[in-house]
């Protein structure tokens, strides 16, 4: 008897632990339009403003997706509650590289969420931040050419 109540309570705790960290996390769906299905449509998600929005080793999560319909659908899963930005790239030739003039300004679609802009420069990570603080938030972008 003693040992069915021990199982008993473990699996209530282990129930209980599963459900704490599965309400602590959601899922951030981003949906960008651009001008055309062309090449792929490539976003980074960032939780901090180092390295936003160009990337490098800095994003917290990247996915890509192919667009239809002149729009690309990405979906990040199972990311914990806190404040993000996301910035896209559209690749409309498929080499994988933003191409760019000067090495700084984009020759191919670029946004961030909250369609934030920059005042000479890129938009800042504050100006695109939003919250993820249920079980999922949705953020539309439109990329700029």
């Amino acid at each position: 008897m003693n040992t069915l109540k021990k199982l008993l309570t473990l699996s209530l705790l282990t129930a209980s632990a599963a459900a704490l960290s599965a309400d602590n996390v959601g899922k951030i769906e981003v949906i960008v339009h651009t001008k055309d299905d062309s090449g792929k449509v490539y976003a980074s998600l960032f939780n901090k403003a180092e390295g936003f929005p160009s990337g490098g080793d800095a994003p917290f999560k990247t996915a890509n997706a192919k667009q239809q319909g002149g729009k690309a659908q990405i979906v990040f899963e199972g990311v914990p509650y806190g404040e993000y930005a996301v910035a896209v790239h559209h690749d409309e030739d498929g080499d994988g590289k933003m191409k760019t003039v000067y090495g700084t300004i984009p020759l191919e679609g670029f946004g961030v969420s909250r369609d934030a802009k920059g005042f000479r420069g890129p938009p800042k990570f504050d100006d695109a931040k939003f919250k993820l603080d249920g079980p999922s938030v949705k953020q539309e972008i439109r990329a700029n050419y």
